[in-house]
C-alpha cells in the first residue's frame, strides 16, 4: 500500500487516500477551498492523475505525458505522443506505464520522462489504466485483448482475447484478475498462467467502469443501470457454464 501510484491506489480498488497533508497537528481535517494552483491544456483531460515522487503524472488529449511539481505545479518533464492519451497512468518501481490512442503502451523513466520500452498491440486505442504487481504490468485494450507485460522489458508474458472492446481497468486480487469489457462479460484470470477461470456472461449490455473487488466478491455496475455481485472463487466447469447461463437467463426473466 503506498508503494504504487494506480487508479485504484491498490490492487483490489478503492483505496484511501493519505490525510497526511490536509490534517492538522491535532489530527483535525483542514482543507480549504482555495485553488493552489492551475494547469491548463489546449484539448481536455480523460486521465486519472497519479502522484508518487512529489509529481502528478497524467496524459492529455492534446498528445502528452506530463509530470507536473505536485506543489507549484510547474512542468518536470513532458513526452509527446502523435496521438491523443485517455489511459491512466501507473507510476512506481521508477517507472510510468500508460496507454496511447496509437495502440501502444509506453513505459517511461518517471523522473526524467525518458522512453524505456513501448509494446504495440494489435489495433485500436487504450483507453483503461494498466495496473502492475510483481513486477508485471496488466492492461486491456481495445484490440479486444488483456495483456501480460514483463515491466523491465516489456516482453509479452501472457494474452487472452476477449469478446469486445476493453475500455476499463483490471483488478487483482492474489493471483486472480478480474476485468470486464463492452460485451458485458466479466472474466477472471490466473495471473501467473493466464488461464481464464471463469466468465460472467452479463446482461448483453456495456460496462464501462472498472470492477473492484472487496472480500470474496467482484462487484460490477453495467451502463443500463444494473450492478452484479459475482463469486471471485468461481470456477468454470465443464458441463456447467450452460446450466449456469439457463439460469441466470430464468432470472432475467423472473422465472427463477
Amino acid at each position: 500500500s503506498g508503494e504504487w501510484g494506480m487508479i485504484h491506489r491498490y490492487f483490489e480498488g478503492p483505496g484511501q487516500i493519505d490525510t497526511e497533508s490536509i490534517t492538522d497537528q491535532s489530527g483535525n481535517i483542514s482543507v480549504k477551498g482555495d485553488t493552489k494552483w492551475t494547469f491548463e491544456t489546449s484539448d481536455r483531460i480523460m486521465s486519472t492523475p497519479a502522484v508518487k515522487y512529489g509529481n502528478i503524472y497524467f496524459g492529455t488529449r492534446d498528445n502528452r505525458l506530463l509530470a507536473l511539481d505536485k506543489n507549484t505545479g510547474s512542468v518536470i518533464w513532458q513526452y509527446d505522443t502523435p496521438v491523443q492519451i485517455d489511459s491512466s497512468p501507473a507510476v512506481g518501481g521508477g517507472m510510468v506505464f500508460i496507454g496511447t490512442h496509437a495502440s501502444k503502451i509506453l513505459a517511461l523513466d518517471a523522473i526524467n520522462g525518458e522512453l524505456q520500452w513501448e509494446f504495440t498491440t494489435s489495433g485500436n486505442p487504450i483507453i483503461g489504466a494498466p495496473i502492475v504487481k510483481d513486477g508485471v504490468v496488466y492492461v486491456g485494450s481495445g484490440d479486444h485483448s488483456l495483456y501480460a507485460l514483463d515491466a523491465l522489458t516489456g516482453t509479452k508474458l501472457w494474452s487472452q482475447k476477449t469478446m469486445d472492446w476493453i475500455t476499463n481497468t483490471p483488478t487483482i486480487s492474489g493471483d486472480i484478475l478480474a476485468l470486464a469489457s463492452l460485451d458485458g462479460r466479466v472474466t477472471t484470470y490466473d495471473i501467473k498462467t493466464g488461464k481464464r477461470r471463469f466468465t460472467f456472461m452479463g446482461f448483453n449490455h456495456m460496462v464501462m467502469a472498472s470492477p473492484i473487488i472487496v472480500d470474496n466478491s467482484i462487484y460490477v455496475s453495467y451502463r443500463h443501470g444494473t450492478m452484479v455481485s459475482i463469486n471471485l472463487d468461481e470456477e468454470e466447469v465443464l458441463f456447467q457454464s450452460r446450466l449456469y447461463r439457463l439460469q441466470i437467463q430464468l432470472w432475467i426473466w423472473a422465472m427463477g
